[in-house]
């Protein structure tokens, strides 16, 4: 494992990286421990560090954030994220604690995709990130396919042209 301005990564060839956002130490390795065999895990302490890596590395393919971060709050970091067209099609999962139910209802209004409540249930973590996954995908593959339908239609819009 290596430091980065303050991130820490583990290698992973070929896997989808993570990125856990939270300033607790202790939840962040119970995390990277339950994930890192799976996903390439990146880990910020915070909404700042995690929108300044995103800025200069590759973005991560989901990142699970705790809302109740330091510096910047977690909400104003999810705010940034969906409202930044390079971001804003990575999953957020964010990390809520039980008593939380105002918090958890802000967040999917503010473009949060799920949530997993604290403490964290490894298996239903890994269902969430799975299924989160798995829709980017196919969100991915749809704007292909619209993409390649309208490349298709403007072909035809022009043999039409050429032929009337």
């Amino acid at each position: 494992m290596r430091k980065v301005a303050g991130l820490s990564e583990t290698n992973g060839f070929g896997k989808k990286r993570i990125m856990i956002v939270d300033h607790n130490e202790e939840e962040q390795k119970t995390v990277k421990k339950m994930l890192g065999e799976e996903y390439e895990v990146l880990v910020a302490e915070t909404g700042l560090q995690a929108l300044g890596y995103m800025q200069d590395k590759e973005i991560p393919h989901l990142i699970l954030l705790d809302l109740l971060i330091p510096e910047t709050h977690g909400m104003d970091a999810l705010k940034t994220l969906k409202s930044t067209p390079r971001l804003r099609q990575i999953p957020v999962i964010f990390l809520a604690n039980m008593d939380d139910m105002n918090l958890r209802v802000e967040g999917l209004g503010n473009g949060g995709d799920d949530f997993i409540q604290k403490p964290i249930h490894e298996e239903l973590m890994k269902l969430k990130i799975r299924r989160q996954l798995y829709i980017a995908q196919l969100e991915q593959e749809n704007r292909i396919l619209q993409l390649k339908l309208q490349s298709l239609r403007n072909r035809i819009d022009r043999v039409f042209d050429e032929v009337f």
